[in-house]
């Protein structure tokens, strides 16, 4: 028999703060195939560091070394962000005196929004994204604006709870809509309109 599943979600609320933490979702053969990868990367690295040392390298072959290595690097530089992102990343969206805070990042460093609550509008689960959380992550990971929960803020969409399944995110938005900092005029469907959806 299934067990039913607790979500990823990690929620912690008093009487003036939630916070929800989403770690990044572990993606296994990807985490190792890259690990694997940063092998042959380090390998490529220091050749042509090597190459570049020698006396007798042409000038042409310099130029070129250099742009490739540069190249290189910042490739090899991007790999290292995603893997620490899989293995030790994640989404705080955090609800205190009237702001909601949405960070992005890892090890501490990342992207951190602030947003006025009394500027959001049409707070709802995002209905254009019913696709794996998988999908939902490393479009995160890429910085695309993505997510399970969005709102309207001046003439910006902004998307957030990223790489989570469908039930978890209406479980996380009924929390944030319960939230003392959230009114109706903030939902896209006020609380008594989703009451009488129910009945």
């Amino acid at each position: 028999m299934e067990v039913p599943s607790k979500g990823r979600a990690k929620i912690y609320e008093d009487i003036n703060r939630l916070e929800i933490t989403i770690p990044s979702s572990r993606i296994w053969i990807a985490i190792i195939f890259l690990t694997f990868w940063m092998g042959g990367w380090l390998f490529g690295e220091v050749t042509v560091i090597g190459i570049l040392w020698k006396q007798d390298t042409p000038l042409f072959a310099n130029d070129f070394l250099l742009f490739w290595l540069l190249c290189w690097t910042l490739g090899g530089a991007f790999v290292i962000f995603v893997i620490a992102n899989m293995v030790a990343g994640k989404e705080v969206i955090s609800l205190e005196r009237v702001e909601l805070r949405i960070f992005r990042g890892v090890f501490g460093i990342g992207r951190k929004k602030t947003y006025d609550c009394g500027e959001i509008k049409n707070l709802q689960l995002n209905p254009e994204l019913h696709s794996s959380p998988m999908i939902s992550q490393v479009r995160s990971i890429y910085k695309l604006n993505s997510g399970t929960l969005k709102f309207d803020y001046g003439m910006k969409t902004v998307k957030f709870a990223a790489g989570i399944d469908e039930a978890e995110a209406r479980f996380l938005f009924e929390k944030i809509a319960d939230d003392r900092n959230i009114r109706d005029s903030n939902l896209a469907i006020s609380r008594d309109q989703s009451s009488e959806s129910l009945l």
